[in-house]
């Protein structure tokens, strides 16, 4: 079977680019979650690969976040101070040596427990399904998610609004995603339709 060429796949990598004015999205800092707009620059591939690493995103499936939103509820309900924590990764070590302290028989342990392994599990879920996906094309109708390759984050739309255009929503980077992060291609003009591959060139 003759492999579809020219067509975008999971795992690629994107440049976010308005091909009308020039310009392109980056994102800067892996300390920051900031977004800017180099306006009125033609992307070129002969720019830095500072400049490239900062502007592209790769490809990844939808992730699920139901478990992340729960522990995220369950340690506000809680109190547990973890906003000096830059990642999950590093609360949920927190959060282990906290149960340490407690009894397993308590039900606050039990509960904690049941929190954590199940973020873990969708963690490692999530990983699974883009490891699997690896390679498939993208159609239109299908929802994915941006990665940026130099922060390792999500390329996420915020329910704020954006200081420079009060109508349109912010967007900026998200450490571990969340349904905000979910685009979906939709397809423009009546060339393209639900189910037709996602092209390029």
């Amino acid at each position: 079977m003759t492999e579809v060429q020219n067509v975008l796949r999971v795992g690629d990598v994107v440049i976010l680019a308005d091909l009308e004015t020039g310009g392109f999205i980056a994102g800067d800092d892996v300390i920051t979650s900031n977004l800017y707009v180099e306006e009125q620059v033609e992307f070129s591939a002969s720019f830095s690969p500072h400049t490239i690493h900062s502007a592209a995103f790769v490809v990844v499936p939808r992730f699920q976040y139901a478990a992340l939103r729960a522990i995220e509820e369950f340690v506000r309900k809680i109190h547990i101070p973890l906003q000096d924590m830059k990642n999950w990764s590093e609360r949920i070590a927190r959060l282990e040596s906290w149960r340490e302290n407690l009894s397993p028989e308590d039900s606050l342990y039990k509960e904690l427990s049941h929190h954590i392994k199940a973020y873990q599990d969708e963690q490692a879920t999530n990983e699974l399904e883009s490891r699997r996906t690896a390679g498939h094309p993208v159609s239109y109708g299908n929802v994915i998610q941006l990665r940026h390759c130099k922060s390792g984050k999500f390329l996420t739309q915020s329910k704020t609004r954006a200081k420079v255009n009060r109508l349109a929503l912010d967007v900026s980077l998200s450490e571990e995603g969340n349904k905000g992060s979910w685009l979906k291609i939709i397809p423009t003009g009546r060339a393209r339709s639900d189910g037709d591959y996602v092209r390029y060139g």
